[in-house]
């Protein structure tokens, strides 16, 4: 993952990528045909749902303002649980 300098003070590069896929396998089988909430703060800020099997996962994302644009910050969390099966 691209970053920008100053995202590895926030969160040692190793824990961020740990942490990604701890989420992802979290996560489990992604449903493509669930909608993506994706909102645009501006062209350099984009937030967007993935929800999977074991419940929706909210990425939000920042580019750095220079030509070539590095991910400024990355922020990755659940938002919803995995559905549970209906107690009898």
């Amino acid at each position: 993952m691209a970053g920008y300098p100053g995202m590895d003070l926030d969160q040692p590069r190793a824990e961020r990528r740990q942490h990604v896929r701890n989420v992802r396998a979290r996560l489990g089988d992604i449903d493509v045909t669930a909608p993506a909430d994706e909102d645009r703060e501006s062209p350099a800020a984009l937030a967007w749902t993935v929800t999977g099997t074991g419940g929706a996962v909210r990425i939000e994302m920042s580019l750095s303002p220079e030509p070539s644009p590095k991910i400024q910050s990355l922020d990755v969390r659940f938002v919803e649980p995995a559905p549970t099966a209906e107690r009898p």
